[in-house]
């Protein structure tokens, strides 16, 4: 990966000290990422993670289901789903608003990523905001290229736990390289950045 050093640092003292037990699973029954764990599989003890939080839960079944029908019946007509990545090389990347194009990108990804693979590592949770850290495993299609790195998605409830926003951190310059050997270094981002946004507030 390649990441702003000071930032990372910051982050990971944050989900450290800032976080409570209960936001931070650490159970040895639910800690994966020692193991490699089929995305189908970890679909139960995901299930059991975010018990508290039934959209979130469904939506990982439904994505590893590729099920896009069910899985936009969880989401707000207006809502927001966005995955970071260089958009001319990603084919889901994006900032896609409301049902029907969030469905592009769900298309997208199912049509181009093979053999998708999670570990659960942790979550982070501030009121209706919770932020799933895995590893993601998987091929693409077109070049046969595998790849490993962690992502980090975020998501966002309403009242009625409908999910408002999704936003998908990854390492986009291992992801664009996946899809293009000649990507750009400098498309790379962070992920823990996300988490100090979500606690900033708690240590201003």
């Amino acid at each position: 990966f390649i990441f702003s050093a000071t930032l990372f640092s910051c982050s990971q003292s944050l989900v450290e000290s800032e976080m409570k037990t209960s936001d931070l699973e650490t159970n040895s029954a639910l800690y994966l990422s020692n193991e490699t764990t089929s995305f189908s599989n970890i679909s139960n003890d995901l299930k059991y993670i975010l018990k508290d939080y039934k959209s979130i839960s469904e939506a990982y079944d439904y994505l590893l289901k590729e099920k896009d029908k069910e899985l936009l019946k969880l989401v707000t007509e207006e809502v927001v789903w966005k995955v970071e990545g260089n958009e001319e090389i990603v084919p889901f990347a994006g900032t896609f608003t409301g049902k029907e194009e969030t469905n592009k990108s769900l298309q997208n990804l199912f049509n181009t990523i093979d053999n998708r693979r999670l570990e659960y590592r942790y979550k982070v949770k501030k009121d209706n905001i919770i932020h799933v850290h895995l590893t993601e495993y998987g091929t693409v299609v077109s070049t046969k290229k595998e790849y490993a790195f962690e992502v980090m998605h975020e998501w966002r409830l309403n009242e009625e736990g409908k999910i408002t926003f999704f936003r998908a951190f990854s390492d986009t310059y291992a992801m664009a390289q996946t899809f293009d050997p000649d990507s750009d270094p400098n498309l790379s981002i962070g992920l823990l950045p996300g988490d100090y946004d979500l606690y900033q507030s708690q240590i201003e």
